[in-house]
């Protein structure tokens, strides 16, 4: 039975479940902040306050490296120790979609290679996306109408797959991850991304990439931009292992860049300005809600101005960032 990973989520409730893994293997629960989050105590030592604000920034700014390809390659060179007949392949075609799936364990003979559970690849070129043609992800489509009318170029791949080669080779892979571009007839260039699980190769496709940092990542994410014009982009989801003192983080955060002035990128439907942070060494959480307007350039402030955030890395890109 092939077993898929699906996100959904409703956006008013907390961001850590608005990507929801259907598996055996859930990430460690440990990582969900509790119903009552800590709350900072703002007369703390500076020390300890420009800790924080500077792992947080850290994370903003790594946010942006996390994408699929090092997966997509990473799975591709483990593939390669396969043969004509294992693992077997069905390909079906829909809408300009080629889809590979296979799910059985298979023994390479001769080889001592193992190819275990199933694995679902898609590779798609100008082919409108629907839920349909892949693993349901119906939270971008509900908030991004314009994601239904687009046609897409790019691929993903979707499985509980674990390839062991002759001499050590090991790709581990119980994740999600979908990513595409599209430039329409309106003048705008459109980017998304869907990344769900834990992966891990040890080969070099993987080196100096966030795989090889252990990092593990629920993101969804949606980028417009008109060439020199306007910046914008919506992230939500949480990530393991951005920050060392503060290893986990949940974000909530949109903005747009036009003309060089930031603001919120105004959604009704998107609920923004939301962070959750866990101290590593006492396993506390910390919330912050950061307002609506920007103080200075890209940085959003607490309203008490405690705490402030810039968010220009998310938008500081010529082009799309996924």
């Amino acid at each position: 039975m092939m077993v898929y990973r699906r996100l959904g989520g409703d956006l008013l409730i907390a961001p850590l479940i608005a990507l929801i893994a259907c598996t055996d293997t859930p990430m460690d629960s440990a990582v969900e902040p509790s119903q009552h989050p800590y709350t900072p105590d703002t007369t703390a030592g500076s020390d300890d306050s420009a800790a924080l604000q500077s792992a947080i920034q850290q994370s903003i700014d790594r946010l942006l490296t996390i994408n699929g390809e090092p997966i997509h390659s990473s799975y591709q060179a483990a593939r390669a120790y396969g043969s004509e007949d294992c693992p077997i392949e069905s390909v079906t075609i829909k809408d300009g979609t080629t889809t590979t799936h296979w799910q059985e364990v298979c023994n390479v003979l001769g080889e001592g290679t193992v190819f275990n559970g199933p694995m679902t690849t898609w590779a798609w070129q100008e082919a409108s996306l629907d839920r349909m043609t892949l693993p349901t992800y119906d939270f971008l489509f509900e908030h991004f109408g314009a994601m239904s009318a687009e046609t897409w170029s790019g691929n993903g791949l979707n499985g509980q797959t674990d390839i062991a080669g002759p001499d050590g080779q090991d790709f581990n892979c119980s994740c999600l991850t979908l990513q595409g571009q599209s430039i329409s007839n309106d003048g705008f260039e459109r980017a998304f991304i869907a990344m769900d699980g834990p992966s891990h190769w040890n080969g070099p496709e993987a080196e100096g990439s966030w795989m090889e940092a252990n990092i593990q990542i629920q993101l969804s994410g949606y980028a417009e931009m008109i060439p020199e014009s306007m910046n914008r982009i919506f992230a939500f989801g949480y990530a393991i292992g951005l920050a060392e003192d503060y290893n986990a983080i949940a974000f909530s955060l949109s903005v747009e860049r036009v003309n060089g002035t930031c603001h919120p990128w105004e959604n009704e439907e998107l609920r923004s300005g939301s962070l959750q942070v866990r101290q590593a060494q006492t396993g506390r959480w910390e919330d912050y809600q950061l307002q609506s307007t920007y103080t200075d350039g890209c940085t959003t402030c607490t309203e008490d101005g405690s705490f402030c955030l810039d968010l220009s890395p998310l938008v500081d890109w010529s082009e799309l960032p996924w």
